[in-house]
């Protein structure tokens, strides 16, 4: 069985995130936490020597890897990690963790606006001037949006080679391209999710996207 990819639920990144600090200081991955999330399939081997071989190879560096994957390891993955400090000696971290208040904003999904969309525009393929309006909402790491399509990492060199004094172009030239060649599957909801997927590893202007969704809106009215 495959190992799950995906973002935590909002409360529990909250969670993570307000306890960063307390984590860096007293917990640490490789005391039998990694082992566990390994048995239960929420991380890989490869996460795991990212987490244990990385970087600085501290305590603090290790926590920093060991959340930034956890942080993308599915829907799974909060509750094996609470098991996880719960069986290996570390139960006042797991009640740290569960016993933060999480404000009502911080439980709600602030992309959840995508699942919402009517299923006209979910559908819609992105037209050439979708992707040039889209293109300029990218930032730092936009590459894993494209790996999350699928794209390999050749095309994305390609169209970067092909377009070097613009990324937004390049960007711009791997949206069409995908959608030339996914036909009918190549569908806005698809684009959309692989941005929510990959947003915790990149920068995306979620606000220029939704002026781009508006306006698919607006069309269908």
């Amino acid at each position: 069985m495959p190992v799950k990819k995906g973002r935590l639920k909002p409360e529990e990144r909250y969670r993570i995130q307000k306890n960063y600090d307390f984590l860096k200081d007293n917990f640490d991955p490789v005391n039998g936490a990694l082992d566990h999330l390994i048995s239960d399939l929420v991380f890989d081997l490869s996460d795991n020597d990212f987490v244990t071989n990385g970087g600085e190879k501290t305590a603090r560096g290790r926590v920093e890897r060991f959340i930034s994957v956890l942080e993308n390891s599915g829907p799974d993955s909060y509750p094996c990690f609470i098991k996880a400090l719960n069986s290996t000696g570390d139960q006042h971290i797991a009640r740290q963790l569960e016993e933060t208040h999480v404000p009502e904003d911080n439980k709600k999904d602030p992309l959840a606006w995508i699942d919402e969309l009517p299923e006209s525009v979910k559908q819609e393929r992105p037209s050439d001037a979708d992707a040039s309006r889209l293109s300029t909402a990218f930032g730092a790491g936009w590459k894993h949006v494209f790996l999350e399509l699928e794209v390999s990492q050749a095309k994305i060199d390609q169209a970067l080679m092909n377009s070097p004094h613009s990324v937004s172009t390049a960007i711009s030239s791997l949206i069409s391209r995908w959608r030339q060649r996914n036909g009918s599957r190549a569908q806005f909801i698809v684009l959309l999710n692989a941005m929510k997927e990959a947003s915790n590893r990149c920068i995306i202007d979620w606000d220029s996207i939704q002026t781009v969704v508006k306006g698919k809106l607006e069309s269908t009215r």
